[in-house]
Parts: structure tokens; sequence; C-alpha cells
């Protein structure tokens, strides 16, 4: 996804989410982590995309998006998504692949 300069990479990652119990997702409970180790956050929020860190009510099953900047020349192979709370890792799909990320 080209970011807002139209230079910038970002991966946007959509996700179903339903919560038992009420959840405010915030930019620190995930990260994205890179090869070499490298770890970026979430980007802020975004006023076109409101799901993004909106309140989950108990019970509330919804989408909830995520938009991270790629920095220059590092690829996504072996890439995963964290949540820190519930601790959850998602393996990337190779761009272009419809095989849905996995979570552990």
């Amino acid at each position: 996804v080209a970011g807002r300069d139209g230079k910038t990479d970002f991966l946007s990652v959509q996700f179903r989410v339903r919560s038992e119990a009420a959840w405010s997702p915030d930019q620190g409970n995930f990260s994205l982590e890179l090869e070499g180790g490298t770890k970026v956050g979430p980007a802020p929020p975004i006023e076109k995309v409101p799901l993004m860190w909106a309140q989950f009510e108990a019970g509330q099953e919804r989408p909830l998006e995520l938009l991270f900047e790629l920095p220059e020349g590092i690829g996504l192979d072996g890439a995963t998504i964290r949540f820190r709370d519930p601790r959850v890792r998602f393996e990337v799909p190779a761009p272009g692949a419809a095989t849905p990320a996995r979570g552990r």
C-alpha cells in the first residue's frame, strides 16, 4: 500500500476479531517483526479508517485494521505480527498470496 506521500510503503493487515470481554486495542498492543529482528509499531489512527482503534464491546465481532510503515529495503519474508494482550503471533503471508495469516 502506498503511503500518504506516495513513496512510503505500508503493510495493511485486516483481522476479524471477536472479543469476549470489553477491549480497547492500542498501538502498544501490536508489533510487526521483520527480518533481522527489526520491530515496527502500527501507524497512528487514520481518520478514514475508523475501525483501527475503536473499543470492542463484550461479545462483539468486527474487523480490526492495522497499518505498519515498512522500513526501506526490508522485505516481508518471515515477518510476524504480534499481539501483546492476548499473546498471539501471526505469520504474514508473502505479498500476493491468497492464504490467510495463521495465528499461533
